[in-house]
């Protein structure tokens, strides 16, 4: 594959993303979830929102999947810790890290040659030992460790609009929302679904939700439609909830929080978290890889 020159970074494409996440997450005093440090690495590099909203074929943003891989790779490197699952949380070596570009794609190299000794294989990459001067940009596929995830989004993707009502109200259960009902398909209004959440003997609150099965993204108009169904329903205290499986503009996001009707918003990545979370739909499985670098020193 030819080199690419990507913000003065030689390479695959991802590899512009090494800096900006490492640079965030020292912000951010060390560690930060997924679906919180990715729009924070694209507002600092300024990538227009119509860039963000173009999508792979699981519905998952391209740039946030390339983000993913420049993550994955941090984390082979050393300066991205491997061992808690949702957070990405620095490393001493991550802490202490200031990569120059020549640094970005010695690391890259680095990791691949890792790769390459397990011999790994990828869609449409073959599993012959590819040469060690050939950068291999796989940043349009989902990293190994997160198939399952753009699989889920996948599935919810192609279910019916009262399939996914009802997977919504099922997660919302499993996260202690009692009395969820799902409203009937006519005449809702934009409001999908009413729950109540009991936080003690004293305090409750009743949450409105709407479910969007999107591939892409959820515009503030949608948020404001939403807000207006809400309107004359809602009372102090009570929320409304979009679930989406797609991602919110800048504008949604600031339009969520405006006004007299407060609206939590919960994207693909919250809701794939929720999945993951409850071991919904997914299985865990121990698997164990060896670690070639350990007997080096031995040869």
């Amino acid at each position: 594959m030819k080199k690419e020159k990507h913000n003065n970074i030689v390479g695959p494409q991802f590899l512009k993303f090494i800096v900006p996440l490492l640079e965030v997450l020292k912000e951010r005093g060390g560690a930060g979830k997924p679906f919180e440090v990715r729009p924070l690495i694209t507002d600092k590099l300024k990538i227009p929102e119509s860039e963000v909203q173009q999508t792979l074929e699981s519905g998952v943003s391209r740039v946030y999947n390339q983000i993913d891989w420049a993550r994955n790779y941090l984390k082979e490197g050393g300066f991205i810790s491997a061992e808690e699952r949702g957070i990405w949380r620095l490393t001493e070596k991550g802490f202490k890290s200031n990569l120059s570009e020549n640094e970005v794609y010695k690391l890259f190299k680095d990791v691949q040659s890792k790769f390459q000794k397990k011999e790994i294989t990828l869609e449409g990459v073959t599993k012959q030992k590819r040469r060690s001067n050939e950068d291999v940009d796989i940043s349009d596929r989902p990293p190994e460790n997160q198939k399952h995830l753009h699989e889920i989004l996948n599935i919810l993707l192609k279910l019916p609009p009262s399939g996914f009502e009802k997977i919504c109200k099922r997660l919302l259960i499993e996260e202690g929302f009692e009395d969820v009902e799902v409203t009937k398909q006519t005449r809702d209004g934009g409001i999908d679904g009413v729950a109540n959440l009991i936080l003690n003997r004293f305090i409750s609150f009743k949450v409105f939700f709407q479910c969007k099965r999107y591939k892409g993204t959820v515009s503030s108009e949608t948020v404001q439609k939403f807000k207006g169904a809400l309107d004359g329903k809602i009372k102090p205290g009570d929320k409304g909830i979009i679930i989406t499986t797609g991602y919110f503009t800048q504008d949604a996001q600031k339009a969520s929080k405006e006004g007299r009707v407060p609206i939590e918003l919960i994207d693909g990545d919250k809701l794939i978290e929720m999945f993951e979370n409850k071991k919904l739909g997914i299985q865990q499985k121990t698997i164990y890889e060896v670690d070639y670098d350990f007997f080096e020193e031995f040869k």
